[in-house]
């Protein structure tokens, strides 16, 4: 099963995972100083956009970074609405971190709508993932 994990918006409202239960759920762990994080994020960003009208699909930007300053002037700079973009500070030292293993970023990760993880193991976002996606949204 997913962990259920909190996080923060950039306008400081606080997230939960759980809310997303009976939705596929595909979230890239990144953060600001990661250049393979930030050379994926345009294909993490047309997955989000892709699925910005699909009510079963979320697509979460979660950055682990240690500054939330530095998060929220990447965020301003980057100006994308696309997807849902979430700070966990310092998140590879956290349980969110040790709950999902993450050991280095970035890191995806496919959530079902039953909540069970389908794939921790993504190497990037491509078209075998928008697959595994699509396959989720037939399941029951």
């Amino acid at each position: 099963m997913a962990y259920l994990f909190q996080a923060e918006d950039k306008f400081g409202n606080n997230f939960n995972l759980e809310r997303f239960i009976g939705k596929v759920v595909f979230f890239d762990t990144w953060a600001t100083w990661c250049g393979p994080c930030i050379n994926h994020r345009p294909k993490v960003l047309k997955f989000a956009e892709k699925y910005r009208n699909n009510d079963e699909v979320e697509i979460l930007l979660i950055s682990v970074d240690s500054s939330k300053d530095k998060w929220l002037s990447f965020l301003d700079k980057e100006n994308q609405e696309f997807g849902k973009n979430l700070f966990i500070e310092n998140g590879m030292r956290t349980e969110f971190g040790d709950n999902y293993n993450i050991k280095s970023i970035p890191r995806y990760i496919l959530i079902g709508k039953d909540g069970k993880i389908i794939n921790s193991n993504i190497n990037e976002p491509s078209l075998a993932v928008e697959n595994e996606i699509e396959n989720a949204l037939r399941e029951k």
